[in-house]
């Protein structure tokens, strides 16, 4: 009737179909959609969903917790033991604290209560902030730590972001028992983006669940980042074309170091970038990042990075127009910089 032909019509031909069986499967599916669909498929695709999440808060999460109640307990008692092997080495500027089932380390001019909370219960000092997100994947909570010293250091810690990063299940437990966790990596790569000159959240302990060289649980306590996510503020504040300018070319520089470094944001999405109020673009949330030694893996992922970011301005053309003419100004004047000293490496064009 609306002159759209379903899709058994592609190869009548081909199948020798006979006209009438034809006309009783349109009439079977205009039936179906219309009369039986509506009636049952979401209440049956509602029960399925149902009956799963009661398995698995009913049966498997009560069985998983009765089985490692007994290894949670001990996990409590064993640490007060006072082992021999137990030692905190103190830098200038960052320290280490390290037991048989925990690994902690931190910012040195980190006030000495606020380690010892971290050190001791984790949890407690999440469960006292104000909690942003709680799931399964982990919980996101800002808490209070110390004021800005003298000397100029944690200019914003009056206030931190607190992270934990869950085990999702038994599988993805043993499979990244020996590799980085979440919270050493947004540690790690937080600190080093820093050095390079990337705006992010100053990172200022991490902390692991360990049972010797297994890793399990992860926290990661950062400074917090004032401002609006990059989508917000432009939605909100209207720009003239110097000032997009500027903004955009804040994040050519960005990817343009992300590129030098071979580090993958992992999920550079336009809302894990916040403008502070003083219009400086900072880049958040650096718990999947990654660094690729190979071409092969590192062009694929960065490309898939700024696929997310471009997909935020699909509705806006002129401003990802302004994102790519940003990085391709600041690509041209990178390459004018390095042709007076040497030609600039072929991993980087490929990777701009």
């Amino acid at each position: 009737a609306d002159g759209s032909e379903p899709w058994w019509h592609f190869d009548v031909e081909a199948r020798m179909v006979e006209h009438e069986t034809l006309w009783i499967m349109e009439q079977l599916e205009s039936f179906f959609l219309r009369y039986l669909k509506p009636v049952w498929w979401d209440r049956f695709v509602e029960g399925i969903a149902d009956f799963l999440t009661t398995i698995r808060n009913e049966l498997v999460r009560p069985v998983w917790s009765f089985v490692t109640a007994p290894f949670r307990a001990l996990a409590h008692l064993i640490p007060d033991i006072d082992w021999p092997w137990n030692f905190e080495l103190r830098g200038a500027n960052v320290s280490v604290k390290q037991s048989p089932f925990r690994r902690m380390v931190f910012d040195s001019h980190l006030a000495s209560h606020i380690v010892e909370v971290l050190w001791d219960d984790p949890d407690e000092f999440l469960a006292v902030g104000q909690t942003l997100t709680r799931d399964d994947y982990g919980a996101v909570a800002r808490v209070p730590i110390n004021a800005p010293t003298a000397d100029g250091h944690f200019k914003h810690s009056a206030i931190g972001m607190l992270k934990r990063f869950n085990l999702r299940s038994v599988t993805h437990t043993l499979t990244r028992l020996m590799l980085f966790t979440r919270g050493s990596r947004s540690w790690t790569y937080g600190r080093e983006l820093l050095d390079a000159g990337v705006g992010t959240a100053r990172p200022l302990a991490m902390v692991e669940d360990r049972l010797g060289p297994f890793r399990f649980r992860s926290f990661v306590l950062t400074e917090e980042v004032e401002g609006t996510t990059l989508p917000e503020f432009l939605a909100e504040t209207p720009l003239n074309t110097l000032e997009m300018d500027r903004l955009a070319g804040q994040f050519a520089r960005i990817w343009h170091t992300l590129g030098e470094l071979r580090i993958v944001h992992g999920a550079m999405h336009a809302s894990n970038f916040v403008v502070t109020p003083d219009r400086q673009l900072k880049l958040i949330n650096l718990d999947g990042t990654w660094r690729h030694w190979f071409d092969l893996t590192f062009l694929h992922r960065r490309d898939r990075d700024w696929l997310r970011f471009m997909k935020a301005w699909r509705g806006q053309p002129e401003i990802g127009a302004a994102f790519r003419a940003a990085v391709a100004r600041h690509f041209e004047e990178v390459q004018v910089a390095q042709r007076s000293s040497q030609p600039l490496p072929l991993r980087l064009q490929r990777a701009a």
